[in-house]
């Protein structure tokens, strides 16, 4: 890497590189891993309640659905029976945007974004 660097009417410039590193990682979405928790949510958005349907590998034994604000606030938490299921939720929330999620005690699905709209 190289820089030339002009000085105009003796103004001082600077110049600067960020630390980077350059890391193996898989070229195409096949490699990745599956993940160990499935989650869908529909509706979304709604007025009324949500439903989610889950699905996790053996190694889960004990989970939860976990709904938080934007703040991180959590306002619901579910226990799960079963890796595979269905569950409603979100009767009661405000209108707003949430985050819901399932955590496992091995790991922890991706989050997803609903959000509850005025009856």
């Amino acid at each position: 890497v190289s820089f030339n660097i002009s000085n105009f009417n003796n103004d001082f410039t600077e110049a600067a590189i960020d630390y980077f590193k350059v890391y193996e990682a898989p070229v195409s979405v096949t490699e990745w891993e599956k993940d160990p928790i499935e989650l869908q949510v529909a509706p979304n958005p709604s007025a009324h309640e949500f439903t989610v349907t889950y699905q996790m590998d053996s190694k889960n034994e004990t989970s939860r659905l976990v709904v938080t604000n934007l703040l991180g606030r959590v306002v619901e938490s579910h226990s799960l029976i079963g890796h595979a299921g269905k569950i409603r939720f979100g009767e009661d929330l405000a209108p707003g945007i949430y985050l819901v999620n399932i955590e496992g005690n091995n790991s922890a699905s991706k989050c997803l974004k609903v959000i509850k709209t005025a009856p």
